[in-house]
């Protein structure tokens, strides 16, 4: 039980710090629209190599992959030199959708997890 109750804090810590990455993206890029411009990819921001680290230790493979998805995403959209607009639109929901899904997909998994653990 206490080995459980070490993985399920690590968990969280790594879950809320995903969330909160997450957030910065969809806050980030949220308010854009047509008329105005478009948020530099620069300012979106990186997930820290020790918070990917940690990921992999202790996330599910769902969450996993929503960071992985969000964190080539972001690489990707950094890296590319394209000023289409509409491009540039269907990047920022894109983003916006990822960020979205990894932050829910890590809220569920730790509601459940502290649900499940305090039933005992």
């Amino acid at each position: 039980m206490a080995h459980e109750t070490r993985m399920w804090e690590q968990q969280a810590h790594v879950y809320v710090e995903l969330i909160a990455w997450g957030r910065n993206i969809e806050y980030l890029v949220r308010p854009w629209n047509a008329t105005g411009p478009m948020p530099s990819w620069d300012e979106v921001p990186a997930l820290s190599q020790e918070v990917w680290d940690r990921a992999w230790a202790y996330s599910s493979s769902d969450v996993l992959g929503a960071a992985a998805d969000l964190r080539q995403m972001r690489t990707a959209f950094r890296d590319d030199a394209q000023t289409d607009h509409e491009v540039d639109e269907q990047r920022a929901r894109s983003m916006e959708q990822a960020a979205r899904r990894l932050r829910i997909l890590a809220r569920n998994e730790l509601q459940g997890a502290h649900r499940a653990y305090w039933r005992r």
